[in-house]
């Protein structure tokens, strides 16, 4: 793992983090291997969207005690996940957006990012 993978893996699991939302787009370690280092942080799920990029994936992670997932929309360049916080009912979006490399791709995520904003 790299040395920012680390300090991000350190990171989540010294601190009570409740919702974080993570983008690597240039990795030579898989998701799967980074997820398994952070194991030990509070955070316990997670959704995450693979690119059509191979290098580039998204991940939002919670901790379900705290938040519900009410719902959770996967566009082509984009992740978003509702959430209702336990006790308040209180409802909100995060969403994370990555721009492709691909010049040829940015009018797809121009047209996905108009989709998110309900236009």
């Amino acid at each position: 793992m790299s040395s920012e993978g680390k300090s991000c893996c350190d990171f989540l699991k010294i601190y009570a983090i409740d919702i974080v939302l993570l983008q690597e787009t240039n990795t030579a370690s898989p998701l799967d291997s980074f997820l398994r280092s952070i194991g030990g942080s509070m955070l316990t799920r997670w959704q995450r969207l693979n690119s059509l990029e191979a290098a580039v994936w998204q991940l939002i992670g919670w901790r379900e005690n705290v938040f519900d997932c009410a719902s959770v929309l996967f566009k082509e360049f984009s992740l978003s996940v509702q959430f209702i916080r336990r006790g308040t009912g209180h409802q909100f979006i995060v969403s994370s957006a990555y721009r492709p490399c691909n010049g040829g791709r940015r009018v797809d995520f121009w047209q996905d990012s108009l989709m998110l904003e309900g236009g």
